[in-house]
């Protein structure tokens, strides 16, 4: 589903991160492994179209993501593409629903919110749907950004330290979230963890080297 071939992005005047030509096809599960500054989130922010390599070819579905525009890779990304950071970053002045809803309006699709719906009641988080993101607890806020991410059918599931601050009883309500919707959607996913819980759960497994 995506490929990598001589990546390289650099921060300001750090040391350049260099990634493997790496690939994972449709339906396919992984997980990143790395010390903490080998550039798992840079990566998966890479792949997200979030940020531009200085060097290299990202191809998502067969699509390279430099030959959009910006405006054009805004839309491919909210349409193709699933993004759970390590924050669940929801706007504090929608309610759950309605921020799902804004997720179809940045990917330039008709804002369904029957589709928004069905999606928080497959995920058992149909109670939520009205309330404020302040109203949520941290896992709540999870669930609802992971069912943000699935909404629009992705290609592509990124997550980024999902288990972070998770004890092992929600760490494995999670990744089993995660990989399940993953599965059902056909989507392929890739998670960034340093937790060895995760890593437990991928025969699939990239590993970044520290910096030097």
């Amino acid at each position: 589903m995506f490929r990598l071939h001589a990546l390289r992005y650099r921060y300001g005047q750090t040391a350049e991160l260099r990634f493997p030509d790496w690939s994972l096809q449709q339906g396919e599960q992984a997980v990143l492994r790395g010390p903490s500054g080998s550039g798992k989130s840079t990566l998966l922010s890479l792949l997200a179209g979030l940020l531009q390599p200085q060097q290299g070819d990202i191809w998502l579905a067969e699509q390279a993501l430099a030959a959009l525009p910006p405006a054009q890779r805004d839309a491919w990304r909210g349409r193709h593409i699933g993004f759970i950071p390590q924050r669940a970053h929801l706007l504090a002045s929608l309610n759950v629903l309605e921020n799902l809803q804004l997720a179809q309006y940045l990917a330039r699709l008709p804002q369904d919110a029957a589709q928004c719906q069905r999606v928080l009641a497959s995920l058992g988080l149909i109670e939520l749907a009205g309330r404020r993101p302040q109203q949520l607890s941290q896992g709540q806020a999870q669930r609802v950004a992971i069912a943000r991410a699935l909404l629009n059918h992705p290609k592509l599931l990124l997550a980024d330290e999902p288990s972070a601050s998770l004890d092992d009883a929600n760490t494995t309500a999670v990744l089993d979230l995660l990989q399940g919707a993953a599965q059902q959607a056909g989507a392929t996913l890739l998670i960034a963890s340093h937790d060895a819980r995760v890593h437990a759960r991928f025969d699939r497994q990239f590993l970044l080297e520290a910096r030097v």
